[in-house]
C-alpha cells in the first residue's frame, strides 16, 4: 500500500475557494491504510487497537487560489490549473514524509478512470 500516491485532484476544492476567498489547507497523511484499508474493515480496526500503527501528518501553509489565478473569473482551464498547482504542493508534503519522490507532481491518473465533471 505504500507505492500508493494521491490522484489527480478534483476541481471543487478550488472552485469554492475562489468563490469564498478562502484559503486552501493541504493537510498530508501517511499510513492511514494501515488503520482503514480497502477491505477487511473490522479485522482492520481490531488489529489497529492492538498495534497502534504510525501515522504521519503534516500540515502545509495556507494558498490563497485567488492570489494565483490570472483573472478575476477563472474559466475552467484556468481552475484545473490552480488545482493541480494545490495538489502538487500536497503532494509535495506526502512526498516529505515518506521521503520518496512522486511518480507524478500533481497526482496519478484515477485508478477507476473517474473524470473530473468540470
Amino acid at each position: 500500500m505504500a507505492d500508493i500516491w494521491p490522484e489527480r485532484s478534483k476541481t471543487g476544492a478550488v472552485r469554492l475557494a475562489l468563490r469564498s476567498a478562502a484559503p486552501v489547507v493541504p493537510v498530508a497523511m501517511v499510513g492511514t491504510h494501515r488503520i482503514v484499508g480497502r477491505r477487511r474493515l473490522v479485522r482492520s480496526l481490531l488489529i489497529s487497537l492492538l498495534l497502534r500503527p504510525e501515522v504521519l501528518i503534516e500540515v502545509g501553509h495556507p494558498i490563497d487560489v485567488v492570489a494565483l489565478a490570472e483573472t478575476a473569473t477563472p474559466g475552467p482551464d484556468e481552475v484545473r490549473r490552480l488545482a493541480d498547482e494545490v495538489m502538487a504542493r500536497l503532494i509535495e508534503l506526502v512526498a516529505e514524509l515518506r521521503g520518496e519522490v512522486a511518480p507524478h507532481p500533481t497526482g496519478v491518473e484515477p485508478v477507476d478512470g473517474a473524470r473530473d465533471p468540470g
